[in-house]
């Protein structure tokens, strides 16, 4: 059986599972972060938190899947879009 390794997107350590960072990385990156949505203010409660590391942004669910909507509009393909999803966006816990 082959087992496929994964790495940090930052600092190029092994990962577990299907995480983009690391958890120290993980943590850099989400340092001072706001517990709400940028663009609609949900909280952290109301609906998981992602923050964008290219644009310094917090999406809620809806607010990224509007994102997303608008991103297919353009007739981008669906794995540029995964690319993004996976290297620019890291959960908020």
């Amino acid at each position: 059986m082959v087992t496929r390794v994964r790495f940090c997107a930052k600092c190029g350590r092994p990962v577990p599972n299907k995480a983009s960072y690391c958890a120290d990385c993980t943590a850099d990156l989400t340092a001072g972060i706001q517990d709400r949505c940028d663009i609609c203010g949900k909280s952290k409660h109301m609906s998981p938190l992602t923050y964008n590391t290219r644009i310094k942004k917090v999406y809620c669910k809806d607010c990224l899947n509007v994102f997303v909507a608008g991103l297919r509009s353009k007739e981008i393909p669906q794995r540029e879009i995964n690319k993004m999803l996976t290297k620019d966006f890291v959960p908020i816990t």
